[in-house]
């Protein structure tokens, strides 16, 4: 099941917040063809695994993609940018985040 740290959560809600979003909507990840996976914003869709932090979605994976995602971790990372969201396999059951 994918895990989503503390602080992507943090990251996502921030985003989302700086976004002219309807409610309900948050970030999903989107197949994005050739093996890639993008990330966008959209309501929840049937079958969606749904990542909430503080009370509200920040996160959709579409059952198509939970597989891709079983045993991974969303987290943050360093950039050029500052800071930015990476997708890493699960080091254990214990990854310090938020749960679906």
């Amino acid at each position: 099941m994918i895990q989503v740290t503390e602080q992507a959560a943090t990251l996502l809600r921030e985003q989302l917040s700086q976004q002219d979003t309807s409610e309900g909507q948050a970030f999903r990840f989107v197949d994005a063809g050739e093996g890639q996976v993008g990330l966008g914003i959209s309501p929840p869709q049937e079958g969606d695994v749904e990542i909430r932090h503080e009370e509200q979605p920040v996160l959709y994976v579409p059952s198509e993609l939970a597989s891709t995602f079983d045993n991974a971790t969303v987290d943050v990372a360093p950039t050029q940018d500052g800071v930015g969201l990476v997708v890493r396999p699960s080091t254990d059951a214990s990854d310090n985040g938020v749960n679906p």
